[in-house]
């Protein structure tokens, strides 16, 4: 069960046995939750990152959406992006719906190896751009 229908969950429940003060208190923990944005890599750790890690292959405009490194024990460390505002980004740039978004960020995002970034898919729905 994810938060948000867990929240669902005890908010209705909260209408039905009419605690009014409890339910609005929850709701207003789902909108706090929906308002809170990932915490991207700042420039100057994503630079200290990347002396760290000379070899992690960047996606060119796009470090505002790195999320940090997944360190693999034996392989090779690489970038993790937020999918969601990687194919916002595109959608914006390029003028593409949701769906042109991601088939063209999946069609064109190339293996270099296993460095090639990673995208993470925080299972929060699609945004419609």
């Amino acid at each position: 069960m994810t938060i948000n229908e867990l929240l669902n969950e005890r908010i209705n429940k909260a209408f039905l046995d009419g605690n009014e003060g409890v339910r609005r208190a929850l709701v207003e923990v789902k909108e706090d939750l929906g308002r809170q944005e990932p915490r991207y890599l700042s420039r100057e750790a994503l630079e200290r990152l990347m002396d760290v890690y000379p070899g992690l292959a960047r996606k060119d405009g796009y470090d505002d959406c790195i999320l940090g490194v997944v360190d693999r024990c034996g392989l090779e460390p690489f970038l993790l992006y937020d999918k969601e505002a990687v194919l916002a980004k595109l959608g914006e740039t390029e003028g593409l719906t949701y769906e042109e978004a991601s088939e063209f960020h999946d069609y064109n995002q190339a293996w270099v190896g296993d460095a090639t970034p990673g995208f993470l898919e925080a299972g929060s729905g699609r945004t419609k751009l």
